[in-house]
Formats: structure tokens, sequence, C-alpha cells
């Protein structure tokens, strides 16, 4: 079995490799930037700013293979109060 799913699932690595997962990123517009969750580093302040909408993979990030994930996903980070 293989498939895709997005970064915002909380799937296992472990389980995603086992069943042939591809993980893409999730975009995460941050004041006109796009920006791909797990892969580019995210603004520290990100759930205090106005601007922040999110945006599904597009067909071809889902057929192409997968990037290396490089940071956590903006979703997994811990928020400051």
């Amino acid at each position: 079995m293989s498939g895709s799913d997005d970064s915002l699932s909380t799937l296992p690595a472990q389980s995603c490799a086992e069943w042939g997962i591809r993980v893409v990123p999730l975009h995460v517009l941050v004041d006109g930037r796009d920006l791909r969750d797990g892969l580019d580093e995210m603004p520290s302040d990100l759930y205090q700013r106005a601007q922040v909408s999110t945006a599904g993979a597009g067909p071809a990030e889902l057929t192409d293979p997968a990037p290396t994930r490089r940071f956590q996903p903006a979703h997994l980070q811990p928020t400051k109060a």
C-alpha cells in the first residue's frame, strides 16, 4: 500500500514507513509568504499574527517525491504565552 497525507496528520513515522505513506507539507501562508510546514522555518510569533492561513498540498506535490523535513511542524511547536 502507498499514499500521501499532509503534515497535519498525527500518523507515527514508523506507521508511515511501514505502509508507504508520504507526508506532504501543509502550506502556511504568513504575511504573503508561502511557507511549507516542517520544511521552512516558521516565525516564532506565528500564533500571534493576524494574517495567517493554511492551504493543502497541490496535485503535483502529492505525486512528486516528498522533501526531507527539517523543522518541527507548526502545529507541534510549543506556543508562547
